[in-house]
């Protein structure tokens, strides 16, 4: 299992993206509980987004890799909640699912004012302990926060994601009570 290269995510990996996504979460994050189509239409989002830039990691043809950086999360996120507008009358019939939609905006995420950049990573599980998968995503993220300063959101209980993100010498600030786990906010 040989990592091959690291390279710009367009629109034509899409079906692998989602898959990765699908079986790399838990099935209690938001995004699965949501549904497909909102996983879909967020990566749409994140792949023609000018505020944010998807660096996949291959084996070969395979993406067994993500490094999605979100340089303005503000803009981003009005360009992701057009998009989701056109979903809404999915929800309504989805009892459970709109409660988790409206407890996420009740309680919406921090936005630091002087932390607008936002990393999200995804390792293949089979790749997790793959040394040159770990380097990839290191040097990937090395070369694009510099000086940046990011904020960064973890489930309470995936304690790999955790390690990692201290590994980059973010620090643990605050937990937001959220259904269906709570999430854990960490600054650079």
């Amino acid at each position: 299992m040989n990592i091959t290269h690291h390279e710009i995510v367009n629109i034509d990996m899409l079906s692998q993206l989602i898959d990765l996504h699908v079986t790399n979460f838990d099935k209690t994050e938001l995004s699965l509980l949501l549904g497909p189509r909102f996983i879909k239409e967020f990566y749409i989002v994140l792949i023609n987004s000018k505020h944010a830039v998807i660096n996949g990691i291959y084996s070969g043809e395979k993406l067994i890799g993500v490094v999605c950086l979100i340089r303005d999360n503000s803009k981003f996120n009005k360009e992701l909640i057009l998009k989701y507008i056109k979903l809404i009358p999915l929800l309504i019939i989805d009892i459970k699912k709109m409660y988790y939609i409206t407890n996420s905006l009740l309680k919406p995420l921090p936005v630091f004012q002087d932390r607008t950049y936002w990393a999200v990573t995804i390792i293949d599980y089979p790749f997790r302990m793959n040394k040159s998968a770990i380097e990839c995503l290191y040097e990937i993220l090395s070369s694009e926060i510099g000086e940046h300063k990011y904020w960064a959101s973890v489930r309470e209980g995936n304690y790999q994601s955790k390690n990692m993100i201290n590994r980059f010498g973010f620090k643990y600030s605050k937990t937001i009570n959220r259904k269906p786990e709570n999430i854990e906010i960490y600054l650079n």
